[in-house]
């Protein structure tokens, strides 16, 4: 389960990194 939620919160925190570039190339 620990294991489980260390990888929910890479996905997670990916998924934003991932959200921030599509949003930086929006803008450019």
């Amino acid at each position: 389960s620990e294991e489980d939620k260390r990888t929910k919160t890479e996905k997670s925190s990916k998924k934003k990194k991932n959200k921030k570039k599509a949003k930086k190339k929006k803008k450019r």
